[in-house]
């Protein structure tokens, strides 16, 4: 690249070994990038395997969002001498369904495709897609998203080993003014659901806490207990300690 750069009047400096402080502003932007990137798959749910996908995407809203240090214009306005657009942006990692192509049509099947939006493809008009039942990922113009439901979302599951499962029981007979009932053997958190979620109607539920015992219990004579919270009243104490932004944010414009 030596040659290059000199025909370009590019002087070419580099920093020392691992002290990354000698290019602070390549650093921050690298750390802001990771941190739109790690957004948008905490939002969509997705998993690992497609993060260079939230990476491009989070380059990709951040090209065309307006910067001050830009006199209020995007970095794709000054490459392109012109205004972005925004009517195709749509929210990453939502439910989609791409229509077939005509050729791959039979009368009698589908003839959209369940995807899950990735992102936007360079160079060509059209939406980065995962179909969810060929697990392929392909391009295609004609979609109708669905931005408000996330196929990769799920219930929250305390631990992925089925063997290790949390179990939850009470341990102390509730108070027979609470609409609640009374549930005499243990259950798992895998086995909650919407259905399933018993309405309390009660307030008086807030005083007790439900503790959690090892999976392998199994003793009939043990009584199932609630134990009061009684700190749950007190006010919580404030901190008089004065807040200040970090030295660093100085070289930012924060929204």
């Amino acid at each position: 690249m030596k040659d290059f750069f000199h025909i370009k009047g590019i002087i070419h400096q580099t920093s020392c070994v691992e002290t990354p402080q000698q290019n602070g502003i390549v650093e921050r932007k690298h750390q802001h990038l990771l941190n739109v990137a790690r957004a948008l798959r905490c939002q969509a749910n997705l998993p690992l395997q497609y993060w260079s996908d939230c990476v491009l995407t989070a380059t990709y809203f951040i090209n065309h969002t307006l910067s001050p240090l830009l006199k209020n214009k995007t970095p794709f306005e000054l490459l392109s001498n012109k205004s972005p657009t925004y009517a195709h942006l749509r929210v990453f990692g939502s439910l989609c369904f791409a229509s077939t192509l005509s050729r791959q049509r039979k009368k009698f099947e589908s003839h959209d495709r369940i995807s899950v939006f990735l992102g936007y493809p360079f160079g060509i008009k059209g939406y980065k897609l995962l179909d969810l039942q060929s697990n392929t990922i392909f391009i295609s113009r004609d979609v109708t998203f669905h931005e408000s439901t996330f196929p990769f979302h799920s219930l929250p599951h305390l631990s992925t080993n089925a063997s290790n499962s949390t179990t939850c029981v009470f341990t102390k007979p509730l108070p027979d003014t609470l609409d609640f009932p009374i549930i005499s053997s243990p259950f798992t958190l895998d086995d909650l659901s919407p259905s399933n979620i018993p309405h309390i109607t009660s307030p008086a539920l807030n005083d007790y806490v439900i503790s959690t015992t090892d999976p392998s219990f199994d003793s009939p004579s043990h009584t199932p207990v609630i134990l009061p919270c009684s700190s749950l009243d007190s006010a919580p104490r404030r901190t008089t300690r004065v807040r200040r932004a970090p030295q660093y944010l100085q070289d930012f414009h924060c929204n």
